[in-house]
């Protein structure tokens, strides 16, 4: 098979058509598996008539192998453009993976911000183990692309610290444990929140409580867990526990997460035992069990 034949194969193959569906009315399938096989050798109005057919400049047929992947880029673009734009997020990161052969700083950009929109939906839905995978991928991504990806690359470091404290096999891998330089984030009251919770860890609750008072991040679910916490940092169980009921509580209109909501009943089974409150411990600690096997099985 020569090499002209090959590419004409893989591209039909790829676009789903068989020989008689490229072959037409311009030439006979026998001709065309011939072409393929490399049995015959096409005219120059026939490799023009499949590359109008495959949707491909003719001048791919002829390329080095370096400069398919600017043809086969060329081909898929506008497809790979649409299913962006349109928030398809899992279809753009398919056909930018498949058939290109390859990748250029523009697809790594958009198979980060694919992988990243991916990760949040995840994240959202309490599908811990793909939301870890597919913010992994944002970073992996991000750092073969030469376009500016701090803000998602920040943000997904940012869940990944936070999914460590789910299950050991959600830590961050190795190769990614150097935080970026930059403290810009795609999503800011999640980092406010992430940074309050260390400083909370080390023993400085009221310089947490300072932060909960920036405008527009006090009322948040984010601040609310905040409060319980410094109640907890100052013993002040019975605080907790109030403030975490009301969170949990559906009316209040601000739900939590499914993972924050683990975190909660982490809490309060916490303060429960803290109090001596060892029967209401135990409810809480059988809800996150279950809560917990659901995040990493779904």
């Amino acid at each position: 098979m020569t090499e002209l034949g090959q590419k004409i194969r893989r591209l039909r193959i790829a676009a789903q058509m068989t020989q008689a569906e490229l072959a037409g009315d311009q030439i006979t399938r026998n001709m065309l598996s011939q072409i393929e096989t490399g049995g015959a050798l096409p005219s120059l109005p026939t490799i023009q008539y499949l590359a109008q057919k495959l949707e491909i400049p003719a001048g791919y047929f002829f390329a080095e192998e370096e400069d398919e992947f600017l043809y086969r880029k060329m081909q898929k673009i506008k497809a790979i453009k649409r299913a962006y734009t349109a928030g398809h997020w899992q279809q753009c990161m398919e056909l930018c993976q498949e058939n290109l052969g390859g990748s250029d700083d523009e697809i790594n950009l958009m198979l980060a911000e694919c992988a990243y929109h991916l990760a949040l939906e995840a994240f959202a839905q309490g599908r811990l183990c793909a939301a870890h995978t597919c913010f992994v991928q944002t970073i992996e991504y991000a750092s073969l692309s030469l376009y500016d990806t701090t803000s998602i690359v920040r943000t997904a470091y940012d869940y990944l610290h936070y999914l460590a404290k789910f299950d050991s096999a959600l830590e961050i891998p190795a190769f990614i444990r150097t935080a970026p330089s930059s403290i810009t984030s795609d999503q800011p009251w999640f980092s406010l929140y992430l940074h309050a919770l260390r400083i909370i860890e080390k023993g400085n609750p009221d310089t947490a409580d300072h932060l909960i008072g920036i405008e527009d991040f006090a009322d948040t679910t984010y601040a609310s867990h905040l409060r319980a916490k410094i109640a907890m940092a100052r013993r002040e169980y019975s605080t907790a526990i109030r403030t975490i009921e009301e969170l949990l509580t559906p009316e209040r209109g601000l739900p939590p997460s499914k993972p924050m909501t683990y975190l909660l009943y982490l809490d309060l089974e916490v303060c429960c035992r803290e109090i001596g409150d060892f029967e209401r411990a135990y409810r809480y600690t059988t809800s996150r069990v279950k809560l917990l096997d659901v995040l990493l099985t779904e």
